[in-house]
């Protein structure tokens, strides 16, 4: 079963709390991820630029954006979607297969420990203390936490604006 959440004052993503403080900057390996069997933090590629020798991109002006999600057979599924997508491959594939957000309004598929369940929420960036982050056109949001400032404060919610996640060989550089 999928769930539907709204975000709340102080809830904290999955991922946000793995890889707190982490950050990636390569173009190649845009994806802040998560090891579970090395219990680390990487920077990945998109899996649909290697997907059994395929790579995949999205060059239509109405759907220009990669966006992935895995079957419940843990299959990998690519796709283009006229919205910007980030996910990850350990929510997505390891926590999460056979979920999907298509909802505008709850794009972010994450999972809940204590519900132990996968849910769709809203993107965290459209509400950090009351600001709703936005990207230019052609880019994606992406969400990740610093530390905290202070022990024991709160940590510190950072909305990134990336490139569109086109395969290596279309782009270069860091972000």
């Amino acid at each position: 079963m999928l769930l539907f959440a709204e975000q709340t004052a102080g809830a904290g993503y999955h991922m946000g709390k793995l890889c707190r403080g982490h950050a990636c900057t390569d173009t190649n390996f845009p994806i802040l991820d998560y090891m579970p069997n090395e219990r680390k933090c990487v920077c990945r590629a998109h899996p649909c630029w290697e997907d059994s020798g395929k790579v995949h991109y999205c060059n239509s002006p109405k759907h220009p954006f990669l966006h992935f999600h895995y079957k419940v057979d843990r299959s990998l599924i690519c796709g283009c979607s006229e919205h910007p997508h980030y996910n990850t491959r350990y929510i997505s594939h390891d926590l999460c297969p056979g979920h999907a957000c298509d909802s505008p309004d709850h794009p972010v598929l994450d999972y809940d420990q204590v519900q132990d369940a996968c849910i769709c929420r809203a993107h965290p960036c459209h509400d950090i203390d009351g600001v709703k982050h936005l990207c230019p056109e052609g880019k994606v949001l992406r969400y990740r936490e610093d530390e905290p400032e202070i022990p024991r404060g709160k940590a510190k919610g950072q909305c990134e604006c990336i490139p569109k996640m086109d395969p290596p060989s279309m782009n270069k550089g860091d972000l």
